[in-house]
């Protein structure tokens, strides 16, 4: 990969910490072992995705089936083997979402996460290392891996796991209320397909990993993020032998830009049969459009339509991204309003809820102008792990010890790296100032 491939790359990675709607499919962790590849389904062939029964307690009740949900629970798995964990998510499993970056820190905190080689060993085998951009002074390798595959490896992780982690998917957070022997919280879930049931659940502890517009954080009466003029819309397509030629034409990535909108193509060598792509822009109700119209209104943007007046290079650029973009099942394509986390008060200190915290994103989303944002919600499940060997009881009195501990803890550093990429947001990427050594060395040091 030569350094101008290189750097289009990152570009793309610098996206990956955008706002993102996760999806599943149904699994039980504890009764099944089945390959993630097998649980793509359609909403209307998953009527009776969850037959079930849900347990009726457990001691940590997860919310969110992303990268931060699935990594806390396979480091507490990992760690607390009398934890009765759940997992809920509310969608379905898709290959949706673009190209992640994980960096040094990341991947020190998956090591810790998993205690042992094996998980990062596999993100490894399907990614690609390369080096960070000139701009923020980077030394060590990062490994660039398709958003969908990272969730894949995680969860087929969890599932090798088993014991008392259950994971239940198409089942939306409603709401959480404190029981009556003040040492639980119930919570009220309801299913997301036809036959809407309702479902609850006591835990001991919440923890909301439902990424930008976290009902968890709404619950715990939170402020919500801050919504920029931004949209984002990433889409993922598994080529076959009619648009195989696609990644050769991409070849490691492709930019289009126009106006104030710009496509990101994105192919990793040791997935040629996969293409991601990403698209930012500040044209009003992008995010309401949607199949193929929506598609059309991108090409439009990406002045498409104005082809006749390019170069030849150029045309054959756009040629590529409205196959693509054509290309692209619906149910692979997220779209979300970009949107950031107000840090000046934190998340959880003084706690907003006794028994609850958030993850990721729903704790501190923010701009993704340093591809910080999963590396920083895999450093979450690391530090919330240590918490818990601090407080194993889990009684009321130890939640929020538990709570505070993660959250004073987690803090000083998340808002450092958050206004460091509030920062640089405010100017063009060649604008950026090179990242000191000092704070190099600090970002990839991790936790």
């Amino acid at each position: 990969v030569t350094m101008s491939k290189v750097m289009h790359i990152i570009l793309a990675v610098l996206l990956s910490s955008l706002p993102r709607s996760e999806s599943w499919a149904t699994i039980e962790t504890r009764t099944t072992q089945r390959n993630p590849s097998q649980l793509y389904q359609t909403s209307s062939s998953n009527e009776g995705h969850n037959e079930q029964p849900v347990v009726p307690e457990c001691d940590v009740c997860i919310v969110g089936g992303s990268i931060a949900g699935l990594a806390l629970s396979i480091g507490l798995r990992t760690r607390f083997l009398e934890l009765h964990i759940a997992l809920f998510e509310r969608r379905q499993f898709t290959k949706a979402g673009a190209v992640l970056g994980v960096a040094p820190n990341g991947q020190k905190a998956l090591r810790e996460l998993s205690d042992e080689t094996t998980l990062l060993s596999s993100i490894l085998k399907e990614g690609q290392e390369v080096k960070g951009p000139p701009e923020l002074n980077c030394r060590p390798m990062t490994v660039l891996v398709f958003w969908y595959q990272l969730r894949d490896i995680l969860l087929e992780y969890s599932q090798q796991l088993g014991g008392n982690l259950s994971v239940y998917t198409q089942m939306e957070l409603q709401e959480m209320t404190e029981a009556q022997d003040a040492e639980t919280v119930t919570v009220s879930f309801q299913d997301t397909t036809a036959q809407k049931r309702r479902t609850t659940i006591s835990a001991k502890l919440v923890v909301g990993a439902d990424g930008i517009n976290s009902t968890v954080r709404r619950l715990m009466r939170l402020p919500p993020a801050v919504v920029s003029d931004t949209t984002s819309i990433r889409g993922t397509v598994v080529t076959d032998h009619s648009n195989k030629s696609l990644c050769q034409k991409i070849d490691g990535s492709l930019i289009l830009s126009h106006r104030d909108t710009t496509l990101y193509l994105i192919t990793i060598e040791k997935n040629q049969n996969i293409i991601s792509w990403a698209l930012s822009s500040k044209t009003k109700n992008l995010i309401d459009d949607e199949g193929a119209d929506a598609i059309e209104k991108i090409l439009m943007l990406l002045g498409y339509h104005e082809r006749g007046d390019k170069s030849v290079e150029e045309k054959e650029k756009l040629e590529v991204a409205a196959a693509v973009l054509r290309a692209t099942d619906p149910e692979n394509i997220v779209r979300a309003q970009n949107a950031v986390m107000d840090m000046s008060t934190g998340w959880g200190h003084p706690p907003h809820h006794p028994c609850a915290t958030l993850v990721g994103d729903a704790a501190h989303a923010c701009r993704p102008t340093d591809g910080q944002g999963g590396n920083m919600a895999l450093e979450d499940g690391v530090v919330l792990c240590r918490a818990f060997a601090k407080h194993r009881s889990l009684s009321r009195k130890d939640v929020q010890a538990l709570i505070q501990d993660f959250e004073q803890t987690r803090l000083p550093r998340v808002r450092r790296l958050h206004q460091d990429q509030s920062d640089r947001a405010q100017l063009p990427p060649g604008k950026w100032v090179p990242w000191t050594s000092e704070f190099v060395d600090w970002v990839h040091q991790g936790v």
